[in-house]
């Protein structure tokens, strides 16, 4: 079974969102990470 690959795939793709979701909430500025 994959059950555990696939779920660590979707909690990357939630702290993704997150992250993104975060960082677009802040004042833009000439940073890339």
């Amino acid at each position: 079974m994959r059950s555990g690959a696939e779920n660590q795939d979707q909690v990357t793709v939630d702290g993704m969102i997150e992250f993104h979701a975060a960082f677009n909430s802040l004042p833009k500025v000439p940073w890339h990470g």
